[in-house]
């Protein structure tokens, strides 16, 4: 595992408690246990969820598919579910000729 971080922050300021998660460096393979494991810690208590990746240096579709599937989940058990990309040019060509849908992005 490498050149990977995870912050989260709370807020409760207007009765509905949120949750930021934030993942930065390689989001790939190499570190999905690791994402896996702070995906899996989050209370459900939590109304809203927001996922953001930034100052990324690789990804994969093993990242995107956990995503994916924690959204679903949370989405399921009536939460509110946000997913914000900011990856490098580069890297967001390469998964959007993939075919990875452009919903996954950030303007």
């Amino acid at each position: 595992m490498e050149n990977f971080k995870f912050t989260s922050s709370c807020c409760d300021e207007t009765g509905d408690a949120k949750i930021q998660m934030i993942f930065e460096g390689m989001l790939t393979l190499q570190n999905a246990e690791l994402i896996r494991e702070h995906l899996d810690k989050t209370n459900l208590r939590f109304e809203s969820v927001d996922l953001f990746a930034k100052d990324v240096t690789g990804i994969d579709v093993s990242f995107l598919k956990m995503l994916e599937n924690f959204k679903n989940y949370l989405e399921k058990q009536g939460k509110k579910v946000n997913i914000n990309l900011e990856v490098p040019f580069d890297l967001k060509r390469m998964l959007v000729n993939a075919g990875i849908p452009y919903s996954f992005w950030s303007e």
